[in-house]
């Protein structure tokens, strides 16, 4: 079982079933693997939000000028799934928390 940790501001959005995936620098677990979902990791608010499966992994990036690449089916609407409001949203999200260019893998579990 692999164990994700998330900011809080995620946390409903993850409870609520709109939030389905997660994007990683790392790929970690596997298709059909449980994962757990927390926030607060190594704090004493650590709670566990859910318990998924996951049903897909994608290669995900970034690139300097700010262009997504992602084989996911529904790549163009995929902030959404995130939990961002819109495609530049997400963008500035990875640009600040990671920088640019972003390289990593789209973590999905099953909707609930």
């Amino acid at each position: 079982m692999t164990a994700f940790d998330f900011k809080p501001r995620f946390v409903p959005l993850i409870e609520s079933g709109k939030k389905t995936s997660t994007i990683r620098k790392s790929k970690r677990g596997a298709v059909g693997r449980k994962m757990q979902l927390y926030t607060g990791q190594r704090t004493k608010e650590c709670r566990l939000i859910k318990e998924v499966t996951c049903t897909a992994i994608y290669d995900f990036s970034i690139d300097d000028h700010q262009r997504v690449s992602c084989r996911h089916p529904d790549a163009g609407y995929l902030y959404r799934q995130e939990g961002f409001d819109t495609p530049d949203d997400m963008i500035d999200f990875f640009e600040e928390n990671y920088g640019l260019p972003f390289y990593g893998y789209l973590h999905e579990w099953e909707k609930t």
